[in-house]
């Protein structure tokens, strides 16, 4: 048995205006902490609870590069870029099969 965890960080920088943009979302920001950003922290607080190779990042494909350099500690192979944006329960269901499959026992 496996614990896995997925960061949906598919927000597109509207609901943290003028803040965060298109460009650059909140997940990206420094907003509570001058040296790491959202993603940042919330990478850093799972893997307190799952290793690094356990936790994978849900985004658009626009923002999986953004992802790879603030994130380098989780993989390539970790980021998942979504082509179209359908909101939350999608990418909850896509990260669910994609990690079932790669484990049948993950949690």
């Amino acid at each position: 048995m496996s614990i896995y965890a997925v960061i949906l960080a598919g927000g597109e920088g509207a609901r943290f205006a003028p803040i965060s943009t298109p460009e650059n979302p909140k997940q990206f920001l420094f907003i509570t902490d001058s040296k790491r950003t959202m993603i940042q922290q919330c990478c850093d607080r799972l893997s307190g609870f799952v290793g690094l190779s356990s936790i994978y990042v849900s985004t658009n494909n626009r923002y999986t590069s953004h992802i790879e350099t603030q994130l380098p500690e989780v993989g390539k192979e970790n980021i998942l870029g979504e082509p179209l944006k359908k909101n939350t329960a999608p990418a909850i269901a896509f990260c669910t099969a994609l990690i079932a499959k790669i484990n049948p026992k993950a949690i």
